[in-house]
């Protein structure tokens, strides 16, 4: 099992003091990643339910610091000489495919094959509204722009022909150092989420599902896999959840937060589902407190779950 932290660049501890901290502790603690969210601007006025609330309520603040995630990973690589960095995930239809491809070519190459690039189709009409963005065609978009990355980054002459892009003539070098490219993890809990990793991608994340849901969705997963002829277990089962380490066990007890002990526990749950790799939330906005979870996981709950 594998583990990591999200997001960095997004809300109160996007500050660079803070990320500092924070990213210098994973990294002297052997943690496996750090991983960033995708939002290029935020508005002042959300109408669009958010996906991963019971209230449809999206917390980030319309004043709370949102850093773009490709500059922010190729901060995080000159910082860092270890730890993989992750994108959870990249709204693929927000930026041109061709300068996004080449824009995660260049972090793979410069951080040494370190990044995760998960890809979703994004929720927030808002944000698409502002950057000119079609909202209602943002599903094709992602899956043909996933195909074009891959073109990009596996091919010497990439040639491409799609609804909404078409090249042919050209090259983009250095390529990845990973290969045939850097690991695409599509994000979602939706039933198309579900075809999109096994159709396109290498890994999936559903959201923040707890291990009753996650065995649920696991049955639909694996369903949608025998339409599309995939062996589900061919695609790795990454999961987004927020920890929180308490002194004292507390109930109704909620998976990953709790002692040492019960979060050990629901890790353990989390494996025999599949998981391979756990990513935490933050559940503070303050550095300190967010620098005292990164060491007490790597030095009270890890060993128990090693």
């Amino acid at each position: 099992m594998r583990f990591g932290f999200h997001p960095l660049n997004l809300g109160p501890l996007a500050t660079l003091e803070s990320i500092e901290r924070i990213v210098t502790a994973a990294e002297q603690h052997e943690l496996d990643s750090i991983w960033t969210g995708d939002h290029v601007i935020n508005a002042t006025s959300i109408a669009s339910a958010y996906p991963y609330s019971p209230t449809g309520t999206f917390a980030l603040g319309a004043t709370q610091p949102v850093l773009e995630p490709l500059t922010f990973m190729g901060f995080l690589a000159a910082r860092t000489t270890r730890i993989q960095l992750g994108v959870s995930v990249l709204i693929v239809p927000y930026r041109n495919p061709v300068v996004a491809a080449k824009a995660i070519s260049s972090l793979d190459y410069l951080s040494g094959g370190r990044t995760i690039i998960g890809v979703g189709s994004g929720w927030m009409k808002e944000e698409f509204d502002a950057l000119g963005m079609p909202f209602e065609q943002r599903g094709k978009q992602t899956d043909e722009f996933i195909r074009l990355f891959k073109e990009m980054w596996s091919q010497p002459e990439p040639k491409f022909e799609g609804e909404y892009y078409r090249f042919s003539g050209i090259t983009s070098y250095p390529r990845p150092v990973q290969k045939p490219h850097p690991p695409v993890w599509v994000g979602g809990n939706s039933k198309r989420a579900m075809r999109r990793a096994l159709e396109l991608g290498n890994g999936w994340q559903p959201g923040w599902s707890r291990p009753d849901q996650l065995r649920q969705e696991l049955e639909d997963f694996e369903r949608v896999a025998e339409r599309v002829g995939r062996d589900p277990k061919s695609v790795e089962l990454s999961l987004i959840r927020p920890l929180q380490i308490v002194d004292e066990a507390r109930e109704p007890h909620r998976p990953l937060i709790g002692t040492p002990e019960q979060i050990a526990g629901d890790i353990r749950e989390y494996q025999r589902l599949g998981v391979s790799h756990l990513v935490f939330n933050f559940r503070t906005s303050h550095m300190s407190e967010a620098v005292e979870t990164v060491e007490r996981f790597a030095t009270e709950v890890r060993p128990l779950v090693a």
